[in-house]
């Protein structure tokens, strides 16, 4: 017999609706739970919004910042004072009619001059003494090897007689040192000779003067005091 088309029965004591509402029950309250857990993690729609602006707020406060420091003037520092001096020693032949105090001088302008007389006579002197060392120097030189070539032509000569050249090397060398000494000052009175003039080295005030034409000057010792002017 086929049962197929038989309507089924279903049971509906007391104790199965009971069991029934207890199941859906516990389902709701399941999904109710995961609801409340997945809000409570997920951070509120207007926390996202307070962190946006706040640091929304922290970049404009930088960018005021730098805009500010940007637009503030760059600090000058105050004129400084710069101590004028000669390298050698000399007598004052000149000084520029702005190097007085309170004055003022426009860079590269001739500040002072010093007397060069005795370092031009020293110089004309030690050019001479050079002239004449030379012409002893080659006469010696060439008495010298005229006696060495006269000795070495003799073979008996070589074997008995030492070099001639032994006996005038000591007073070849005494004349090329004093040689080489003068030359030596020669380059000191060039120097003393390119150093006895000052210029001003910048556009200045002048706000001390220490010296004046027939005076002496010794080498870096100020002899001005002056201020560079900012025009």
């Amino acid at each position: 017999m086929d049962n197929s088309n038989l309507p089924v029965s279903i049971n509906h004591s007391p104790s199965n609706v009971k069991k029934h509402f207890l199941i859906i029950g516990a389902i709701l309250l399941i999904a109710f739970a995961g609801g409340f857990v997945s809000k409570q993690m997920s951070p509120p729609p207007h926390a996202e919004n307070q962190e946006t602006a706040y640091n929304h707020n922290i970049k404009l406060a930088q960018d005021d910042t730098s805009h500010s420091t940007d637009e503030q003037p760059a600090m000058q520092s105050p004129p400084s004072s710069s101590a004028i001096f000669t390298e050698i020693t000399g007598i004052v032949e000149y000084i520029s009619p702005g190097l007085v105090e309170t004055g003022s001088v426009q860079k590269g302008e001739l500040l002072i001059k010093l007397n060069t007389r005795q370092y031009i006579i020293a110089r004309q002197q030690a050019i001479i003494d050079a002239s004449q060392l030379e012409s002893r120097l080659a006469h010696l030189e060439r008495r010298a090897l005229a006696e060495r070539q006269e000795w070495y032509r003799f073979q008996t000569r070589r074997y008995f007689e030492p070099d001639p050249m032994t006996q005038y090397e000591p007073a070849l060398s005494q004349l090329r040192h004093d040689l080489a000494r003068i030359y030596s000052h020669i380059e000191q009175l060039d120097y003393h000779l390119t150093r006895s003039e000052v210029h001003a080295p910048f556009n200045a005030e002048v706000m001390e003067i220490k010296t004046g034409i027939g005076q002496r000057v010794d080498p870096y010792q100020p002899f001005a005091v002056i201020r560079e002017r900012v025009s």
